[in-house]
């Protein structure tokens, strides 16, 4: 059989949809000659999965977030003949997504994907399928989580010198990075406020600041009564900047923007397999046998601003 298939999304042609809302779209159907199918429907699918090798075996996370199906020919119980005549047959499909589905993303060892597609269910025959991936969007709604209005403070005091421990050194170098809120969107840009006291005489010769995505896997395996759990991690960094140092007994002040790519929303909560968070990593970069030195900042990326701004007292996370 010679056929082609073309699925559109109503009014939307990047095919980005919001987790929570209708998705509606039409199905063209084009074939060459006449075909006899037990049915012919649309099935929406949203499916996680992941790989790796570990030390002991190789892991997989399988897991199944949403599997609907639409009849346009026959049904589930068909079991005779229906005749499809060649040419063109259009239909039209809707889905209500439901809320409780983690977005779209791929990574190296994995990847969350939504697909819709159109299936002929030939008898004795294998199904024809074309298939039209979208990407789909958690609806996460920063004025849920009040937390996130309140500055976003870290604190990171360490020794500079070597084989030493903490607040134990006699020399320290104290980072402090401060932004306004710890709730943001994509293409909004964080203003960062960072300060150094450096009270030791090593030379920072540079910092750098990054914006990074962490995509985290993880599964759990239960063999007679025993539970075996194997994780892996993967970041990428969305956004870098290098600045200068600071000279051994000296302070400085900085003020930086950082600018967040359109990248899909913090999930923690739908997903136990595979998650998404973020962080801002500030690196002090020290010569020689010096260790260098990482301030991190966990920011929550949502896809609903606030509704309003308010000032609230600062809170300081030590690290």
């Amino acid at each position: 059989m010679s056929a082609t298939c073309d699925i559109e999304f109503e009014n939307n042609p990047r095919k980005i949809i919001y987790a929570g809302q209708l998705l509606r779209g039409t199905v063209r159907l084009n074939l060459t000659e006449n075909f006899n199918v037990r049915s012919v429907y649309v099935r929406i699918r949203g499916k996680a999965f992941a790989s790796w090798n570990s030390v002991e075996t190789k892991v997989e996370v399988n897991e199944d977030y949403l599997d609907k199906k639409m009849y346009f020919v026959g049904s589930r119980e068909s079991t005779s003949k229906i005749n499809l005549e060649a040419g063109v047959h259009n239909y039209t499909f809707e889905f209500m997504l439901p809320s409780n589905v983690p977005s779209s993303i791929e990574g190296k060892y994995g990847q969350i994907k939504y697909t819709v597609g159109v299936v002929l269910d030939v008898p004795l025959w294998t199904n024809k399928v074309f298939k039209e991936p979208f990407t789909l969007m958690k609806a996460l709604n920063l004025n849920d989580y009040p937390s996130l209005r309140e500055p976003l403070i870290g604190e990171k005091i360490k020794g500079v010198y070597p084989f030493c421990f903490g607040f134990f050194c006699p020399k320290t170098i104290t980072i402090t990075a401060r932004a306004p809120v710890g709730g943001f969107l994509p293409r909004q840009t964080v203003n960062l406020e960072i300060h150094v006291q450096n009270q030791s005489s090593v030379d920072v010769y540079k910092f750098t600041v990054e914006l990074i995505r962490l995509i985290s896997y993880s599964r759990e395996y239960k063999y007679c009564g025993c539970k075996s759990n194997y994780g892996k991690k993967e970041e990428k960094c969305l956004f870098s900047k290098t600045i200068d140092g600071c000279s051994g007994k000296e302070e400085k002040m900085f003020h930086l923007d950082v600018d967040i790519p359109a990248t899909p929303p913090t999930e923690i909560a739908w997903s136990k397999g595979i998650t998404v968070t973020y962080l801002i990593r500030i690196t002090a970069f020290m010569p020689g046998l010096y260790k260098n030195r990482s301030l991190y900042l966990p920011i929550t990326i949502g896809s609903y601003p606030f509704q309003d701004q308010t000032s609230h007292d600062d809170g300081v996370v030590q690290q």
